[in-house]
């Protein structure tokens, strides 16, 4: 498969975003009736800063503003009121592996498997159409069984992954 503009700018976001950062918290967002929104989530990483995601579609927004900064993602257009509720991830780490999985047959993000360079602590994302599905300390070997459990459109797709360590300077795919 050939790498388009869209896996190659994909790639590069994440590489910029995530490569070598300390991941310190997951932060979810819930509304003025304390109901959980399921399509955004934070991860705060080193100083308090965050990398937010949202799905309302075939792929992710992503900003390093945090709602009560700069509402990006256009929430408050939706919600009077909006709250961070941190998860409390057992320990904090610094992403040295990278996982990106790709829909083979169009430009959608699956799932961003982000962990620790000896995949000790992790995170998975993956993306529904309306909803994000996130995992702590979660094994890279089961990433698969996973995502085809949770999303059963693609229970039977080979999907496209493209990975890289802290060592590579490159996306491998794999």
């Amino acid at each position: 498969m050939i790498m388009t503009n869209f896996y190659k700018s994909f790639l590069n976001k994440i590489d910029t975003l995530f490569c070598g950062v300390n991941i310190t918290d997951i932060i979810s967002i819930s509304d003025e009736y304390d109901d959980l929104i399921d399509n955004t989530i934070f991860l705060e990483i080193d100083n308090h800063k965050v990398i937010g995601f949202y799905i309302n579609g075939m792929n992710p927004y992503i900003t390093r503003n945090r709602i009560s900064e700069f509402d990006d993602f256009n929430l408050y257009a939706l919600y009077s009121q909006l709250k961070e509720n941190k998860f409390g991830i057992p320990s904090s780490f610094i992403v040295g592996y990278i996982k990106v999985i790709f829909n083979p047959d169009y430009d959608e993000v699956v799932a961003i498997y982000l962990s620790s360079s000896d995949c000790s602590s992790s995170i998975l994302i993956i993306f529904s159409v309306d909803e994000l599905y996130i995992y702590n300390d979660f094994g890279e070997k089961d990433l698969i069984r996973l995502i085809r459990e949770k999303l059963f459109q693609y229970e039977n797709t080979d999907f496209l992954i493209f990975q890289k360590s802290l060592t590579d300077s490159d996306w491998i795919k794999s």
